[in-house]
């Protein structure tokens, strides 16, 4: 077996995660990160079987800066097992971050050591984004009886995942890995298909209304006006995936018109927060991470236990018994449960990726490479959208597109290898 094939299993492996189905349970995180655990088992005895001792040590993980933040962020949560409000609520939530860094840093260290095409590996997010668009179309059709201008219930439309924001952060983040192979397919009949697929996927989001995600298609347009400034040569590029995401807005408008939630719509609400339940909702949560910040700078309450002590702050704006179980800001819950220092690990990592791929744009030559990592990049930043509004960090889904991004990030910025 070579090891092209086990890389590429290895990654088919963690995409495979997305579809583990529910052992009926409320919520598929107990079952995905068990799966996330499996998978961890069976990588370990890749690296063990097909890289050689001399290729690899446990103190590799220490000559790359984002694995040592990584760490000293697991060290710091560890720390909080002596303070924190609930223990096994802390273990519950530590393992979790830890098998998030032991994913990727054994995928990691497989694709280091073998042979891999940089365009091959892009197909894998472009390849599951259209199995979820096809269960996501598949939850439309039977919404509105194969009426496209019929309104329906935006809550069900959610495909494989808990919800409706999952589903939408999943094709997100993916959108750029689609617009770049786009660019790189020469065959017109796949072109086409490609264009298709990214009209699809921008429409989809629009259905589901998540707010943050419609947001984020309009950086995504900044930021590709914005590589036109630096490399004139991605013009054409840009202009097409600009197009693509304007006219998916358009068409998605359209769609949305009889239960109102249109991009207009959405994003006005924005705007006046206080007529948005669910907006005015989550910024009172936010002051409530920023009070307890302030109240405890150093350590905070504990890992994983937010959801106890945010009942204490909203316990008169709680409803039907539906306590704040999460912030809606991977930032500002670390920092309430870790104390700044937490919250400034975990922020550390992604200026430092920032600022490497600032560096790495200027300095490579290369059209393609530039292409490549400002594709990266962009993911990233849909990635840090959904962290400012939602809590990626304890969604398996978000977690395991995040791991492909951070390796794929990796193996460009480190190993400085050429596309093929």
């Amino acid at each position: 077996m070579s090891r092209k094939f086990i890389n590429y299993i290895a990654v088919g492996l963690l995409f495979s995660i997305l579809f583990v189905p529910s052992l009926k349970s409320i919520d598929k995180v107990a079952e995905h990160f068990l799966a996330i655990s499996i998978l961890n088992i069976i990588l370990s005895i890749g690296v063990v079987f097909f890289i050689e001792k001399k290729d690899f040590t446990f103190f590799e993980i220490f000559k790359i800066k984002e694995f040592k933040i990584f760490i000293a962020l697991i060290i710091w949560a560890t720390s909080s097992l002596i303070y924190t409000y609930n223990i096994p609520e802390s273990i519950i939530e530590l393992s979790e971050i830890s098998s998030v860094f032991i994913s990727a840093t054994l995928i990691y260290f497989l694709l280091k050591k073998g042979h891999y095409s940089i365009k091959e590996l892009v197909w894998f997010p472009v390849i599951i984004l259209f199995i979820e668009s096809a269960f996501l179309w598949s939850d439309y059709f039977m919404l509105t009886d194969y009426n496209f201008l019929k309104d329906y219930n935006v809550a069900n439309l959610k495909g494989v995942y808990m919800n409706k924001n999952i589903a939408s952060a999943s094709l997100a983040i993916k959108v750029p890995f689609l617009l770049y192979v786009l660019n790189h397919t020469k065959n017109k009949i796949l072109k086409t298909i490609i264009i298709i697929a990214s009209l699809s996927t921008i429409i989809l989001i629009v259905l589901g209304s998540a707010r943050a995600f419609i947001l984020a298609l309009i950086v995504i347009i900044v930021l590709y006006l914005l590589f036109i400034f630096i490399d004139y040569r991605a013009k054409k590029f840009s202009i097409t995936a600009i197009s693509i995401i304007l006219s998916g807005l358009f068409l998605g408008n359209i769609f949305t018109q009889q239960n109102g939630n249109t991009v207009n719509n959405r994003l006005e609400t924005i705007k006046d927060i206080n007529q948005d339940e669910s907006a005015s909702q989550r910024l009172r949560y936010y002051f409530h991470g920023i009070d307890q910040i302030k109240s405890n700078l150093l350590i905070g309450v504990g890992l994983g236990n937010w959801k106890l002590k945010s009942i204490d702050y909203d316990s008169k704006g709680i409803k039907n018994y539906v306590i704040p179980y999460n912030m809606h800001n991977d930032f500002l819950e670390l920092g309430a449960e870790l104390g700044i220092i937490g919250m400034l690990l975990y922020l550390s990592l992604f200026v430092l990726i920032a600022y490497r791929i600032w560096i790495y744009i200027f300095k490579v030559k290369n059209y393609e490479d530039r292409i490549l990592i400002t594709t990266i990049g962009i993911s990233f930043v849909i990635y840090l959208i959904d962290a400012n509004f939602n809590f990626p960090l304890t969604r398996t889904e978000s977690q395991v597109n995040f791991i492909f991004l951070f390796v794929i990030y990796l193996l460009v910025i480190n190993e400085k290898r050429e596309p093929k």
